[in-house]
């Protein structure tokens, strides 16, 4: 598109003319432009979708040349690959030189956002897709299930949708630029981020650069879950609960410990079995009492032992 309308001559002031951007100033929203007859227009201000002063969307493009793109000999010519150009249409206000301004950006003839109906989510050119220039993008597409994604260039990824992989993005000139997710300097990934979601409350879950992940409530949890819930834990697990604790199981309990269990407990212990007991010790069972231990018995009491039963006390009475 930008070949046949270079082969075009246009005039500096005839309303709208294209060009191309060599520098960008953030802090004002604007940019330098190099037209195709080689004026130069600098400090253009670019018109955005809504702004004031305190609300506004910016996202200036930025070219990206392997030399400053007005050192070059042939400044107008095409990017090469792993350059990035941006094309400024630019309108001037009143039809005088004096007041540019940059209604928009063309997208170059090749580009890796540029995506054919052989992409999946794009058969009727509805996909949406953001990307930044550090590989950050944001992609919603329709299909079974319409897919949202958010790709970090770590190999993050957030996604609601109908599998769990990220979507193999496939543009128009796929052979020329690409589409890529991981670091743009180096094509691998970025080192691992940090994740945060704070609520003003002062809950927060947090996912750091390690995987580790840590948890904090500030109010009360409730887990509802009607279903299966299978916790396997490779590490170590350590629960501390302050005030009470209340176990409802109304099916099997099922304990399997491959290690050693530890039990310290401060206060009374209450526990109360509707059912029957069986205990299979396979090997030493040591009980200290420091206090009056009581055991009370409804039915018969029966103790077998394959050896022999000692009981040792300064008193033993048995009725």
């Amino acid at each position: 598109m930008q070949s046949a309308l270079r082969s075009r001559q246009f005039q500096r002031f005839s309303g709208l003319s294209l060009g191309k951007v060599y520098k960008v100033y953030p802090e004002s929203c604007m940019v330098d432009v190099m037209m195709f007859d080689g004026s130069l227009l600098r400090q253009v201000q670019v018109m955005t979708s809504f702004a004031s002063s305190r609300t506004g969307v910016v996202n200036l493009p930025v070219s990206d040349y392997k030399e400053e793109m007005i050192e070059k000999d042939f400044p107008l010519e095409k990017a090469k690959q792993n350059e990035s150009e941006v094309f400024a249409v630019v309108a001037f206000l009143g039809g005088t030189p004096m007041r540019p301004v940059v209604l928009g950006f063309l997208f170059p003839e090749e580009t890796e956002l540029l995506c054919g109906k052989e992409q999946k989510g794009n058969e009727d050119g509805s996909m949406f897709l953001w990307k930044h220039e550090s590989n950050v993008y944001v992609r919603v597409a329709k299909g079974s299930t319409p897919e949202i994604e958010i790709s970090h260039p770590s190999g993050l990824l957030i996604k609601v949708g109908s599998d769990t992989e990220r979507a193999e993005i496939s543009n128009w000139d796929k052979t020329l630029r690409p589409f890529k997710w991981k670091d743009p300097t180096n094509n691998t990934e970025s080192p691992s981020p940090y994740v945060h979601l704070y609520h003003p409350s002062g809950t927060y879950f947090t996912i750091d650069k390690d995987g580790n992940v840590e948890v904090y409530v500030v109010g009360d949890v409730n887990e509802t879950v009607e279903g299966d819930v299978t916790r396997v834990i490779k590490g170590s697990l350590s629960e501390t609960v302050e005030v009470n604790k209340t176990l409802q199981v109304n099916g099997d309990v099922i304990r399997t410990i491959t290690g050693t269990l530890t039990e310290t407990i401060e206060d009374n212990v209450t526990r109360t079995l509707k059912g029957n007991v069986q205990e299979t010790i396979e090997g030493n069972l040591d009980e200290t009492v420091e206090g009056a231990k009581t055991e009370t018995v409804a039915n018969a009491w029966q103790r077998l032992s394959d050896t022999s039963i000692k009981d040792t006390a300064p008193s033993i009475e048995h009725n």
